[in-house]
């Protein structure tokens, strides 16, 4: 266990490698500083084969070119926590990738992210990129981002010929999707997306949860929550990137006052939908 004093450490590209407890003194308060910082990859990266990591209680400030955290694990027992944290991006004038969570490339941990604060970001504030593992994204505040670009807050995709099978649960989130200052179809967004086959290869979903969350603000070419089968058209392979039978229930979603052309959800999904 490494416990954090308050402070404000000026760091970037911090590589977690074993099992650990790394535990701040509270966001706000422990503060990893790399706004400064001209680095790509990740403030942090979690990169583990073996048993369970927790971070908890910091700040992170991304750089220009950075994201905030990238959990990673071989491990199908292991388990990475990620909360009560507050993570800062660049914002709109970022030139690379800054993500605020960027999580997958065939992870198979568990994953679970809950109680944290996100902001400011230039890219899709929470990106799971083929993550194989459980997730549990609850409880947490975030917004989409603040660059005028076609990016959502929370995007789910899956591709390379697999089926995930794991729960995907988003739960008890309050997502803003009103940042930006354009809104047209080019930088349009969505709260909560999952993207099966994404860039056309094949791959779906099977236990998707959606529940409970907030999103509010939305404004026009928004939309709340979004499922997006992407295979190749006119092949025989369109079935295989379902997403089926997502469970979508209890949701609160809200457009800013007076505002029109907005969407509260949309599918291209054949298998149905509980709301």
């Amino acid at each position: 266990m490494v416990n954090v004093a308050a402070g404000t450490y000026v760091e970037d590209n911090i590589i977690i490698g074993q099992a650990m407890t790394v535990q701040g003194a509270g966001a706000g308060s422990s503060v990893i500083d790399a706004s400064a910082s001209t680095a790509t990859g990740s403030v942090l990266k979690i990169d583990i084969t073996s048993g369970d990591v927790l971070f908890d209680g910091f700040t992170i400030k991304t750089g220009t070119s950075l994201n905030g955290i990238n959990p990673y694990s071989s491990s199908s027992g292991s388990t990475i926590t990620i909360s009560n944290n507050r993570i800062d991006g660049f914002g709109p004038t970022a030139t690379g990738d800054n993500f605020g969570l960027i999580a997958g490339y065939g992870s198979v941990a568990s994953l679970v992210f809950t109680y944290n604060e996100i902001t400011n970001c230039c890219s899709n504030t929470i990106l799971l990129e083929r993550h194989v593992g459980a997730t549990d994204v609850s409880y947490n505040t975030f917004d989409r981002n603040h660059k005028d670009i076609d990016s959502d807050a929370f995007f789910c995709m899956n591709y390379g010929g697999t089926a995930i099978t794991t729960l995907q649960k988003v739960s008890h989130n309050t997502i803003d999707v009103g940042a930006g200052t354009v809104f047209t179809n080019a930088t349009r967004g969505t709260a909560i997306t999952f993207c099966s086959s994404y860039t056309g290869v094949v791959g779906g979903f099977t236990n998707v949860q959606i529940t409970d969350n907030t999103i509010t603000n939305l404004k026009p070419y928004r939309r709340g929550i979004g499922f997006w089968n992407n295979a190749p058209s006119g092949t025989s392979s369109g079935s295989a990137g379902d997403i089926n039978a997502p469970v979508v229930a209890r949701n609160t979603i809200a457009s800013a006052p007076g505002t029109r052309g907005s969407t509260g959800s949309a599918s291209s999904v054949s298998s149905p939908t509980e709301a």
